[in-house]
């Protein structure tokens, strides 16, 4: 039954859809069907409504499967809650954000999370410092240019001051989580 009509039955809509028929009489209950008046299942706009939450992964047709919509929430962004919310899907939202915390908290333990406002404090230290490098580069650099003729002797000169530089903010980059670790504690 490669195309049905519209207006089947649960059982031809699951053959249709290669599923068992509790999984569409599922479906039918919980509104994730186009119902036509006469309570049959309309094919075409069925198909179209399922096809949102197509998942190779699962059972059905092709290696294609329905997804209900709890599966569907999983894969959404666990903040849209889904319709028709259960206490299984509170209590899965409830477990999913406990181990973004969880997951959040280790991470800071260990270094790799700070807080906004100390990082961007030590961002701007780390860029106020080579700004104060580049600018006194001016200073040092300006009477050796000026004696040099020779075009490599003033590239290696240039070179040298940017690699100061750089090297002075890798250092101070290199020192920032440990600051910043340090005013947390």
């Amino acid at each position: 039954m490669d195309k049905p009509a519209t207006g089947v039955t649960q059982a031809e809509y699951a053959r249709h859809r290669g599923v068992a028929r509790p999984t569409i009489h599922r479906l039918y209950h919980g509104g994730s069907l186009v119902l036509n008046a006469d309570r049959t299942i309309d094919v075409v706009a069925s198909d179209a409504a399922l096809a949102v939450s197509f998942d190779p992964t699962r059972g059905g047709k092709g290696g294609g499967g329905i997804l209900t919509r709890a599966a569907q929430a999983e894969e959404a962004d666990p903040e849209t809650p889904a319709r028709g919310d259960t206490v299984t899907e509170s209590k899965r939202l409830s477990a999913y954000y406990k181990a973004k915390t969880d997951e959040a908290e280790y991470r800071k333990r260990i270094g790799e999370l700070g807080e906004l406002a100390k990082m961007r404090s030590g961002a701007a230290e780390a860029f106020s410092a080579l700004a104060r490098t580049l600018e006194q580069s001016r200073a040092r650099l300006a009477p050796l240019l000026a004696a040099e003729s020779d075009e490599r002797r003033v590239y290696e000169l240039i070179g040298k001051e940017q690699d100061a530089a750089l090297s002075e903010l890798a250092d101070t980059l290199q020192a920032l989580p440990e600051r910043v670790n340090a005013t947390q504690q």
